[in-house]
């Protein structure tokens, strides 16, 4: 059905992205967000079938990263009409656990068992050269070199600090820039998100005429208020950096002793509790 569809293996949330920038002056920036968390043991057909699947990791590869061997949930913006706009995506990887807190799932065998939430993985591609990063941190937090030049609007000095909780009824993620030299703690986003009670299995242009109003072509919408908050930075004055290029990021990281393989224009490094891998995007913004 094209209005009022329920796909199993994705589970949709609504929220809200704020920009916090501190220096060189203050500003804020914000956007609504309608998004999925995709069950890549599971994937609904709409994921495999439009080609997203294979832009992310399988739920093997992030079980093989991670070392875990529970479920694998990812957190990502559903292409729209061929179009991709995925600032930050997040894959959540569980293991069986032993606390009270844990969340119950099921396996493939549809028996119910409990599994905790141990590791995440980043992936992380700028605008808008198309160039990515994927690595793990810890749901509680973990801080990171700065590995991709994310926006033309911050150099490559400081590091990353990422915290994200499991996705239930709400959840948050959360991205700041710290310890820069000159600016110190000077960037932070966050998302604050909440299932969508009412079309939690549909997506943004098939579940209904409000919320095709409100969220259809959502990564095309991201793209607008990216380059439009660009604008605004550039007529304030907020000076540009040009990209390095990966290959000066990984030369860089190769320096730190980050980097232990180097080939076919992959970099991956190994930082404990760390695992990085840069690449560029096989194309963009339009796919085909």
């Amino acid at each position: 059905m094209w209005f009022g569809e329920s796909c199993v293996g994705a589970t949709f949330y609504v929220g809200r992205v704020v920009h916090t920038r501190s220096k060189p002056l203050k500003r804020v920036f914000a956007y609504p967000m309608r998004f999925a968390v995709i069950d890549l043991d599971s994937p609904p057909s709409w994921f495999t079938r439009s080609g997203q699947a294979g832009d992310h990791l399988s739920a093997d590869e992030v079980r093989e990263r991670t070392g875990h061997d529970g479920p694998v949930r990812l957190f990502t913006l559903p292409w729209a009409y061929g179009y991709v706009q995925n600032p930050i995506s997040v894959y959540y990887s569980y293991c069986l656990g032993t606390d009270a807190g844990e969340e119950r799932m099921h396996d493939a065998a549809g028996k119910s068992r409990k599994f905790e939430l141990k590791t995440c993985v980043a992936e992380v591609t700028n605008t808008p050269w198309g160039e990515r990063v994927r690595f793990n941190f810890l749901p509680g937090g973990t801080r990171a070199p700065k590995s991709l030049h994310v926006s033309p609007f911050m150099d490559m000095q400081g590091e990353w600090q990422l915290t994200a909780t499991d996705p239930e009824e709400d959840f948050q993620l959360m991205v700041s820039v710290k310890g820069h030299p000159k600016f110190g703690d000077y960037f932070f986003a966050k998302l604050d998100a909440r299932r969508d009670q009412s079309a939690p299995h549909a997506r943004n242009e098939r579940s209904g005429i409000w919320r095709l109003l409100q969220h259809a072509c959502t990564p095309h919408r991201v793209a607008f208020w990216i380059y439009a908050e660009a604008v605004c930075l550039l007529s304030k004055g907020v000076s540009m950096f040009p990209p390095p290029g990966l290959e000066f990021v990984a030369k860089a990281a190769c320096r730190r002793g980050e980097v232990h393989e180097i080939g076919s224009g992959d970099f991956v490094g190994m930082n404990c509790p760390l695992r990085s891998t840069w690449h560029a995007a096989r194309a963009w913004p339009w796919r085909t």
